[in-house]
């Protein structure tokens, strides 16, 4: 339970906009954020929000300051850098502040596998053919308990909100898709899944 300080320190820190633009960010990026991953591709560092929102590192990690102050915000090291995640128990907050942040309804699902028997360059070639047809390509990284493997995200370029994980396993040469359960993305995810049907039927 939140006592009264803890909600006026919530509030507080997200009035600026700044701060809760910042706060929309780590939230949709800590739901793509994958620590297995050799190197995350998530944008949820300082200096990865710096260059989203066009700010200097300084500038954001003040702001950054105030979010963990207020208990909004808490980070996980990763070697050399630092990953932003929003504190759970302030989601019902958030949400009775009407702000922009989706609370609770989203959630990465991994079920969608699109091809087996593939090789790495013909997977790399079928990648490249998405990015083509208004995909940009973010990545690669791999998975630390799969080696080997390599994960892209692809984010279109009309909507920034429609993201598609693509994850390759060479041993068996499986391509996975993976997304947030929502309605944007699945249509998403079934275009970026006809464009791969379409390269390797050519």
């Amino acid at each position: 339970m939140l006592d009264l300080e803890q909600y006026q320190a919530a509030f507080k820190a997200l009035s600026h906009s700044v701060r809760l633009k910042l706060y929309e960010i780590i939230y949709a990026e800590s739901l793509f954020c994958d620590l297995n991953e050799e190197k995350p591709l998530a944008r949820n560092t300082i200096s990865d929000l710096a260059k989203l929102i066009n700010l200097s590192e300084s500038t954001v990690a003040h702001h950054i300051n105030i979010l963990r102050t207020a208990h909004l915000i808490s980070g996980k090291r990763l070697r050399n850098s630092v990953y932003l995640f929003p504190e759970l128990r302030f989601f019902k907050v958030i949400a009775e502040a009407q702000t922009k942040i989706a609370v609770g309804t989203e959630k990465i699902t991994r079920s969608l596998e699109l091809q087996t028997e593939v090789e790495l360059p013909k997977f790399k070639e079928a990648t490249e053919f998405v990015e083509l047809h208004g995909f940009n390509i973010f990545g690669p990284t791999g998975l630390k308990d799969n080696e080997g493997s390599i994960r892209y995200q692809l984010v279109s370029r009309r909507n920034l909100n429609q993201r598609i994980e693509v994850t390759f396993t060479p041993q068996d040469g499986k391509i996975f898709l993976a997304r947030l359960d929502t309605k944007e993305n699945e249509k998403a995810s079934e275009k970026i899944a006809e464009l791969y049907r379409k390269f390797f039927a050519a």
